[in-house]
C-alpha cells in the first residue's frame, strides 16, 4: 500500500476517548426513541446518524489549516442562512427556525454554532493580552449578528448558548478583573430593566422563569411541562419501568418526548441508576472533550476545543436542567440523544474536529 494511503487509513482511526462515548450515546439516543416513537421515525434518525459519521470522519481527516481558510466562508454562509430563515423560514410552534429543502428541514441556528466558534477562535487568538473594554469589542462583534438573528427567531436558548461559547473562549484567553467585575456588576444591575423591558424577554419567555419557581400554580399550562418531566423522572424510582413501559411517555403525558424531553423518557425507563450511569457518561464525554484543548499544538486549535466542548457541555447542562425543572425551558435538544437531523449533524462535526485536533497533537 503506498504511503499516502496509509497514512490516509491511520487518520481515519478515531481516539477512542471521544469515539466511544459518542457512539455510546448515540446508541442510548436511538433505542429511548425506538421504545416511544414509530419505525419512520427511528429510521429518519438513523439516516442523520449515518450522515453525522459521515461528517464526523470528514472532519478527521481534513486537514486543520482548512479551516482558518474556511472561517470567513463559513461564518458569513451562517449568517445568511439565519437570514433566510427570517425571510422564508418555516414556522413551528410558534417559531420560524428552519429552512425546507423539500425532503427534510434544517436548522441554520445549529450550524451557526460551528462557524461562530471558528471565527471567534480566528479573532481572540490575536489578542495577546487580557481583555479590557475596548478589545472586547472585537470578539463581541462577531457575536452580535448569529446571536440577534438568532434571538429573533426566537430562539433564545440556542442564542445563549453562542454567548455562553464566545464567553468560555474569551475567558480562557484571560479578562482583566477589573473588566470583568464592572462587566458583571453592569449586568447584575441591569437584571430588574431586562426583566420589565418586553424588549429583550417575551412575556411567554417570563412565564417559563416563573414556572421554574413555582410550576403548581399553574399546572395545565405554563407549569404542565415541569410537571410531567418530575414525575416521569421520579416515577422510574431506582430501576426504571423498563424498556417501553414509561407510562408518562406511552400514553402522552410528556410533551416534546423525542426532542426537548427524551431525558425523562429515559429516566423513567431506566430509573435512577441508569440516569446516573448516562451522566456519568456525558461526563466523561465533556472532560475529554475539554483535554483536547489543553494538549492542542497551537493557540488556533485550543480556543476551537474550548468552544466546540463548551458547546457540548451547555447542551447537557440546559437540556437535563431544564428537563428537573432547574432551569427554565428553552428548546435545547439533548446531544446525539435527541431527535432532530440538525443538531445531530453539528454534534458529530463538532466532535470530528475536536478528534483531528487531538490526533494532530499525537498520543497523550
Amino acid at each position: 500500500m503506498p504511503a499516502k494511503d496509509q497514512t490516509l487509513w491511520k487518520r481515519l482511526i478515531p481516539p477512542w476517548r471521544l469515539f466511544l462515548p459518542m457512539i455510546l450515546l448515540g446508541v442510548v439516543g436511538v433505542v429511548t426513541l425506538s421504545s416511544i416513537s414509530p419505525a419512520a421515525l427511528v429510521r429518519k434518525q438513523l439516516f442523520w446518524h449515518l450522515l453525522g459519521l459521515s461528517a464526523y470522519f470528514t472532519m478527521l481527516v481534513l486537514p486543520s489549516e482548512s479551516w482558518r481558510k474556511l472561517t470567513l466562508p463559513l461564518y458569513l454562509l451562517s449568517l445568511l442562512l439565519l437570514v433566510a430563515v427570517d425571510i422564508a423560514g418555516v414556522t413551528t410552534m410558534g417559531a420560524q427556525r428552519r429552512i425546507s429543502l423539500g425532503v427534510f428541514q434544517i436548522q441554520p441556528s445549529e450550524f451557526a454554532k460551528i462557524a461562530l466558534v471558528l471565527a471567534s477562535a480566528w479573532v481572540i487568538e490575536r489578542e495577546k493580552k487580557p481583555y479590557n473594554f475596548v478589545t472586547l469589542f472585537k470578539p463581541l462583534a462577531v457575536l452580535a449578528p448569529p446571536f440577534l438573528l438568532t434571538a429573533a427567531q426566537p430562539d433564545l436558548g440556542t442564542a445563549l448558548v453562542m454567548m455562553g461559547i464566545v464567553g468560555a473562549m474569551v475567558l480562557h484567553r484571560s479578562v482583566r478583573p477589573r473588566t470583568a467585575l464592572t462587566l458583571l456588576t453592569v449586568f447584575l444591575l441591569c437584571i430588574p430593566v431586562i426583566w420589565n423591558s418586553n424588549l429583550v424577554l417575551k412575556e411567554y419567555q417570563k412565564d417559563r422563569i416563573r414556572a421554574v419557581l413555582n410550576p403548581e400554580k399553574d399546572p395545565l399550562n405554563k407549569g404542565y411541562h415541569i410537571i410531567q418531566s418530575k414525575i416521569a423522572i421520579g416515577s422510574g424510582r431506582i430501576w426504571g419501568k423498563g424498556y417501553g413501559h414509561g407510562s408518562q411517555s406511552r400514553l402522552n403525558f410528556l410533551p416534546e418526548k423525542c426532542t426537548d424531553f427524551v431525558f425523562a423518557v429515559f429516566a423513567e425507563e431506566w430509573g435512577f441508576v441508569g440516569s446516573v450511569l448516562l451522566l456519568l457518561l456525558y461526563a466523561f464525554f465533556i472532560w475529554q472533550a475539554y483535554s483536547v484543548a489543553r494538549y492542542a499544538r497551537d493557540s488556533f486549535s485550543c480556543l476551537v476545543g474550548v468552544g466546540l466542548a463548551t458547546m457540548l457541555m451547555l447542551h447537557f447542562f440546559i437540556n437535563v436542567g431544564m428537563t428537573m425543572g432547574l432551569l427554565p425551558v428553552v428548546g435545547v435538544p439533548l446531544s446525539l440523544v435527541s431527535y432532530g437531523g440538525s443538531s445531530l449533524v453539528v454534534t458529530y462535526t463538532a466532535v470530528g474536529i475536536l478528534s483531528n485536533i487531538w490526533k494532530e497533537r499525537g498520543p497523550l
